[in-house]
């Protein structure tokens, strides 16, 4: 989309007498990449971008050349020997900042900065430490120059056109005020989301598309990471770590070492001090085969089940947290830390340990007043927007260390559990008052996960750019590029959008930042009592009267609107509020089928509405092409419906176990836990193996129709013939179904299909599978267990 537009372009450092004009002769000027003796895919990314913008600006393409011309007018990228022969210093830039110096007399522009590390590393930048500062430069310019890059992809782009290119001569150093400032868009390629073998060519396609096209959002808005916090739940799991020959490492949950129902959730007992060693042994073998690398992880596993309740480690257990209304593991986990960080510390000066302030270790510590140096903060309970939260993380926890922090920050609600999906948003104050406040208390950064971004391009435009905005400068004013977004993203129908996002933020202030509301936090004994944006109450900010004022508002959009382009983004809009209208249909259908399954028509009336949802949210967002939307019926943690199986819609349950962890099946007596070695179908099966009472069980309720015939098959692979699988299904006390199976030979999968009839007075049955052997050792694989509704 173009406008036209003459600019001129000022670039001082100060007030400086006889400056001259320089007008750039496009059709005359060539591009030249300086980089030195090492070629940087960053600064080769920053030359073809500038000359493709610079035509989509003009209508001229710029030559990128080899070989450099003294006598020419040339846009050099990049520090080498060019720069350095007209005097042009790049020590003076600071880590993350670039430089831009126009010089008229020898017709020369020079953008350059730190250069390391590719734009298109095939993995998650944000663990990585990396500096574009050259590409920076570059589209610095082009952000002056008037390009906008408000989404992925070209729907997402604003081009001006302009007749006239003037530059200043002058030098200027631009530096961003925080270091971290990741947007985790498509982290990974396509390559890490598995299961390929079953995409179709446009699915991969789709997923490639994906991948380069948020990079280049995440680049061109100066998304960067020169201090890095690498803090992940760490992998490889301690389970496989150590399961074998370091059990009394891992956690003791329920009278064993370690999380059996699942592993890869297993926590460690970190009040066992070989722990810390073993640990810091990992980090000190790290730092000494990767030399360059800054900072390790040692963040514990995800998820609440495994937490150690050895004696020692529960004797650190602090207050009720205000997080979760449970005894605070703060205090044990900032000891252990600690430890680790005093070890690698002084076998690895300079290095550092990236750390989770997160789930039940999120209060902040009783006891420990300090931690080691070595550590590197990530705080985790960003998946609220509230800012007392935010405040009470970074002032406690920011205390303890002499490092700054960096904030997991999920700026858009409604995403998280939420099938990658979020409601139409607006907040631009509360981004002002966030960056402004990090800035102020030694906040490195934040990294906003891809699960808050992926599908919400349009619901929360323009929220990420504002937020890759506020990264650079924290006291943007968010009120002027408000204005800017809807006169340059909308044109003609710039008012009318202007008054959509008005209403919509209106709406929310009224709803979570009135007085009262305040004054509530401010007496709520626990942060958990305090107001936060639930499932509950963005069903009460979207009244129905707000969905048709928002839906009226956007409609008179679409009227004021000439252009297609722009025409074609309002309607994304529209279909966004439709979007969350089929949100709110689902959830009552939901609940309405799940109050009585066998009532007349409630499970058509859902599936027809979640395919609805489903197909729409794949036409919202281009790049979601790679969601299989195949899955069993789901709902997430608040009770909104947000998926259903399309392909059968008599399919009640499936499990291949192709995700490790357990879902909702529950152990009954001993469960090994999942392994990759076997599998019918896939990758992955459940293990079960026979404990010293001879017999292990797996079991599973699942809601059914009363009254109503089903079948259910699985695969079975036992390893010794005189080993039983018993599958056994029963309603209250009553058994259904009882089924034994034998393998015919070792290492050969069966499978096997029973049908039975619902209990009439109950519309749940419980699945068991029970394992029999005469070794303890025995192990019996189960895969790809189905249930089907037979009329």
């Amino acid at each position: 989309m173009h406008s036209r537009w003459i600019l001129i372009f000022f670039m001082t450092v100060s007030a400086v007498s006889g400056l001259r004009a320089f007008e750039v002769p496009l059709k005359d000027t060539a591009i030249k990449v300086d980089c030195g003796s090492t070629a940087m895919p960053s600064c080769s990314l920053a030359a073809s971008e500038l000359r493709d913008y610079l035509k989509k600006i003009s209508g001229i393409e710029l030559q990128i050349t080899k070989n450099f011309d003294d006598t020419k007018s040339t846009i050099i990228i990049g520090y080498g020997e060019i720069a350095a022969k007209y005097g042009i210093k790049a020590d003076d830039i600071p880590s993350g900042g670039f430089k831009i110096v126009v010089r008229p007399d020898i017709r020369k522009v020079f953008l350059l900065g730190n250069d390391n590390g590719n734009p298109f590393y095939r993995g998650a930048m944000c663990n990585r430490e990396y500096d574009f500062g050259s590409l920076y430069a570059v589209y610095e310019l082009l952000d002056r120059w008037g390009c906008r890059w408000y989404w992925p992809g070209e729907i997402g782009e604003v081009i001006p056109e302009i007749k006239s290119l003037i530059l200043q001569d002058g030098e200027q150093i631009i530096v961003p005020d925080f270091s971290d400032r990741n947007f985790c868009v498509s982290p990974t390629p396509p390559e890490f989301w598995g299961k390929q073998e079953k995409w179709s060519d446009k699915q991969k396609s789709q997923a490639e598309t994906a991948f380069r096209e948020y990079r280049l959002w995440a680049l061109r808005n100066r998304a960067g990471n020169t201090l890095a916090y690498v803090s992940r739940h760490h992998y490889p799991d301690w389970f496989a770590l150590w399961n074998k020959k370091h059990p009394e490492y891992l956690g003791l949950y329920r009278g064993k070492r370690g999380c059996d129902a699942q592993p890869e959730r297993s926590k460690l007992c970190t009040s066992n001090p070989a722990v810390a060693e073993a640990v810091a042994q990992l980090a000190v073998d790290y730092f000494q085969k990767t030399p360059s690398a800054v900072c390790y992880s040692i963040c514990e596993q995800d998820g609440s089940p495994g937490f150690c309740e050895c004696p020692k480690c529960t004797e650190l257990n602090g207050k009720i947290s205000p997080f979760d209304k449970l005894p605070s593991l703060s205090d044990r986990y900032a000891l252990f830390w600690n430890s680790v960080g005093k070890i690698v510390r002084e076998k690895c000066p300079g290095k550092y340990l990236g750390v989770y302030v997160y789930s039940r270790y999120s209060a902040i510590p009783e006891t420990v007043k300090k931690l080691d140096p070595a550590l590197r903060l990530v705080l985790c309970n960003g998946c609220r927007i509230d800012w007392h939260i935010y405040r009470y993380l970074v002032d406690g926890w920011g205390k303890l260390t002499p490092n700054p922090t960096c904030f997991y920050l999920t700026p858009i609600p409604g995403a998280y559990g939420s099938n990658f999906f979020s409601y139409p948003w607006c907040a631009h104050e509360n981004i002002s008052k966030a960056m402004k406040y990090f800035k102020e208390h030694n906040v490195a950064g934040y990294r906003a996960p891809a699960y808050s971004l992926d599908a919400n391009w349009i619901a929360a435009a323009p929220m990420h750019y504002l937020y890759a905005k506020a990264s650079w400068k924290a006291n943007i004013d968010t009120d002027r590029e408000m204005r800017d977004f809807c006169q340059m993203f909308f044109k003609e129908a710039s008012e009318k959008m202007a008054d959509y996002f008005k209403t919509l933020e209106a709406a929310l202030k009224s709803q979570f930042n009135t007085a009262e509301i305040e004054r509530m936090n401010a007496e709520a004994e626990t942060l958990e009592n305090q107001e936060s944006f639930s499932a509950e109450s963005v069903q009460k900010l979207y009244s129905p009267e707000l969905v048709r004022q928002l839906r009226a508002k956007l409609e008179d959009a679409l009227k004021e609107s000439q252009t297609p382009i722009v025409r074609e983004r309002i309607a994304l809009f529209m279909q966004n509020i439709h979007f969350l209208e089929l949100d709110i249909a689902a959830s009552k259908a939901y609940l309405k089928w799940h109050s009585n399954p066998s009532g007349e028509n409630n499970l058509s009336e859902l599936t027809r509405i979640c395919r609805q949802r489903a197909e729409l949210l794949s036409s919202i967002n281009p790049f979601s092409g790679v969601i299989d939307f195949g899955m069993a019926f789901q709902h997430d943690r608040d009770g909104r419906a947000y998926n259903f199986n399309f392909e059968n819609e008599k399919l009640t349950f499936k499990d291949s176990f192709e995700k490790k962890r357990l879902n909702r099946w529950v152990e009954y007596s001993f469960f090994e836990g999942i392994s990759n070695e076997k599998a019918s179908d896939g990758t992955s099966s459940i293990k079960l193996r026979v404990s010293g009472k001879g017999e292990t069980a797996l079991r599973r309720n699942i809601k059914v129709i009363p009254g109503k015939e089903y079948k259910i098959s699985y695969d079975t692979l036992l390893e010794d013939s005189a080993s039983v699988l018993r599958m056994r299904i029963t309603a209250g006390n009553k058994t259904l179904l009882n089924s034994l199976t034998q393998s015919p030979a070792p290492d050969k999968w069966v499978h096997t299909e029973k049908t039975f009839k619902a209990s009439p007075d109950t519309d749940n049955i419980t699945i068991y599978f029970i394992v029999y052997g005469k070794k303890t050792d025995t192990k019996i694989y189960l895969d790809n267990v189905e249930l089907y509704r037979m009329d």
